[in-house]
């Protein structure tokens, strides 16, 4: 009696894990797990890279908040201003994951080539960094903007 219970229990934790681990995007599809990881909003703290290495820090007053969904939705604002509207999607190959930004609206400003191309992504709990693939390696660092 006591190994019937057990499997059943374990039956049941089981079947909770792979409702939590898999459920499925706002298209019906599996959810990458990375997901998970990347969703909430993060703010732009610096750039830094380029053919000859720099570093760019946001002006003062600027906050360019980027909100990933865990649907798939992405959003990127200044300030209170919505510029970019989006979806991703993250792959991993070869051990590293990818963001790829599809369906891309340009809701203010002029259109970012930044949403064109397939990036690497790595992260911390708190530090997103979204490199450029170029060969000048340029990276965007961003940090987790925790709700109070």
């Amino acid at each position: 009696m006591k190994a019937w219970r057990f499997i059943m229990e374990s039956v049941l934790l089981m079947s909770i894990a792979i409702t939590t681990f898999w459920e499925c995007s706002e298209k019906g599809g599996p959810v990458h797990p990375v997901v998970f990881r990347i969703a909430g909003e993060w703010v732009w703290i610096m750039s830094t890279g380029g053919t000859y290495p720099r570093m760019e820090r946001p002006e003062a007053g600027l906050i360019l908040k980027d909100v990933y969904l865990p649907n798939g939705s992405y959003q990127r604002v200044r300030n209170d201003t919505l510029l970019v509207r989006a979806r991703y999607s993250l792959t991993t190959r070869n051990s590293l994951d990818f963001i790829r930004f599809t369906e891309v609206t340009t809701v203010w400003g002029p259109r970012d080539p930044y949403f064109n191309s397939v990036y690497p992504v790595d992260f911390t709990n708190d530090t997103l960094i979204i490199g450029n693939k170029c060969c000048d390696m340029f990276a965007y660092w961003f940090t987790r903007i925790h709700p109070e």
